[in-house]
């Protein structure tokens, strides 16, 4: 009876310990870049940028939070392939494009996710790895629910309080 509930409780805590992530799914990088334009001349910016482990940088502000890494791959895969989201190949340093500038009243975010496998075959030949890139523009003000119906309330409790002026 004991090696019963010995296998069971060993089968439970295994079953319960979390799946983990498939390789080709693992993120590198989540970098968002919110431009704002209230007038002509008054224009806000942030930059959120997720590293591997969940540590976020903000406004260049380091180790400014710590989000559920697990929580934000499975809503940012979620994102990319919810939105059709098309890789972009890797590229070099000439090859970079400019960001949208925002109509006054308007508010961009640049969205940018590189996944780790990506990263580990483009980083040595490349300045930019493949990555996955979506615009939202919409009125200042407006939640980019686009983005956030596939996040979970926590992950978009912790950006909204990054991105929102």
């Amino acid at each position: 009876m004991k090696a019963i509930l010995l296998f069971l409780a060993v089968t439970w805590t295994t079953l319960c310990a979390g799946q983990s992530i498939p390789k080709d799914k693992q993120l590198y990088s989540i970098n968002i870049f919110r431009w704002a334009k209230n007038a002509e001349d008054s224009i806000t910016d942030k930059i959120v940028y997720i590293n591997k482990d969940g540590k976020v940088t903000l406004n260049g502000e380091e180790n400014f939070a710590k989000l559920d890494i697990a929580a934000v791959t499975d809503g940012f895969n979620k994102f990319i392939a919810g939105e059709k989201i098309e890789k972009t190949p890797a590229y070099g340093d000439g090859e970079i494009g400019e960001a949208h500038d925002p109509e006054i009243g308007e508010q961009a975010l640049h969205i940018t996710i590189v996944r780790m496998a990506d990263h580990q075959r483009d980083k040595d030949k490349f300045m930019y790895p493949a990555e996955y890139f979506k615009l939202i523009v919409l009125p200042i003000g407006t939640s980019p629910d686009a983005l956030y119906k596939y996040l979970r309330p926590d992950v978009v409790a912790a950006l909204k309080k990054m991105l929102e002026d």
